[in-house]
């Protein structure tokens, strides 16, 4: 079964729509490319605890400064009571997932929040000038922030910026010209600016770092986040999705040898087979908790969602 989505484009901001009634509220998602992210990094900045690693892992420049855009658009949106009241924001939360970082915005189904949520969003892409956030969530890794790097940095955000994925997803009724007014409107925001010079961060060096705990390697990104939800309420693990991996946070465990595949069908039916958007349901859910980047969510939601889609992308994992 597809679900009905509508697209609009203008300047850099290429938006996709889907509506879902049966949701609390919009997620306004969007995100840039970045290959040289770390998921493990951006962890550690969100949970604000100090690092005592004696170097930086791969790709903590790119993240700490792709982090420090978050945070100013976080401090934008509900820094006061005056901005909150005019995007109806009610949380702002990031992500890396599948090479690609994202900004995610809950707010309410109208045209003046969304078009107010994405200008500021515009508005606030300014990697350039964020050093002294980019400062901060460095010394918060143990690294010394150099301006070089940081300058580098900047030019790369700034260059993935001009192609922003948007996916808006949630309960509202939007149409084509509502669409169109509100791209056209918030991508006339954009102020990312490239900067000249600047050296390429010494981390980019190292390896890619890995889980030290169990992974499933899965097929794709929503196979990763079904199969998750599976293990999560079949055997109650801690779990945590990296793109295409699933982490399990339990040392000995192991992955279930001739898992029952008709027990796997039997959940996803009890689980969703009164989900009246099959495809717009599980999408909503993703995104609305950073599981998945926009541009794999549309992926997804465009194609023909059923319940054996599902179970398919569920038992795949295993």
């Amino acid at each position: 079964m597809s679900t009905t989505t509508l697209t609009a484009k203008a300047g850099n901001l290429n938006l996709t729509f889907v509506p879902n009634a049966k949701a609390s509220c919009v997620c306004v998602t969007v995100g840039w490319s970045m290959k040289e992210g770390n998921w493990f990094v951006l962890n550690k900045l969100a949970r604000g605890v100090p690092c005592t690693c004696p170097e930086l892992a791969h790709g903590s420049e790119h993240t700490s400064l792709a982090y420090s855009v978050f945070q100013h658009v976080r401090e934008k949106l509900l820094g006061d009571a005056k901005a909150q009241q005019a995007t109806k924001a009610s949380s702002v939360s990031c992500g890396l997932q599948n090479d690609e970082f994202f900004i995610c915005v809950k707010t309410i189904g109208t045209v003046s929040a969304v078009r107010k949520v994405l200008s500021v969003l515009e508005q606030s892409l300014v990697p350039s000038r964020l050093y002294l956030n980019y400062v901060a969530n460095i010394k918060l890794l143990n690294g010394k922030p150099t301006r070089e790097e940081f300058m580098f940095c900047a030019n790369d955000l700034a260059k993935s910026m001009k192609s922003l994925e948007c996916l808006v997803i949630g309960k509202a009724k939007f149409d084509k010209e509502k669409l169109a007014l509100i791209v056209g409107s918030a991508s006339g925001k954009f102020a990312a600016e490239e900067v000249k010079g600047g050296s390429k961060p010494a981390s980019l060096s190292a390896k890619p770092g890995e889980s030290e705990y169990p992974t499933i390697k899965c097929d794709s990104p929503m196979s990763a986040i079904l199969a998750a939800d599976f293990l999560g309420n079949v055997s109650y693990e801690s779990i945590d999705i990296n793109s295409k991996t699933i982490i399990v946070y339990r040392e000995n465990w192991k992955q279930p040898k001739n898992l029952d595949k008709k027990k796997v069908e039997k959940w996803i039916m009890q689980r969703y087979g009164k989900l009246a958007d099959l495809g717009s349901s599980l999408t909503y859910l993703a995104v609305s908790q950073c599981m998945i980047n926009p541009s794999d969510a549309i992926s997804f939601v465009k194609g023909s969602v059923t319940l054996q889609t599902v179970a398919n992308l569920t038992k795949s994992a295993f």
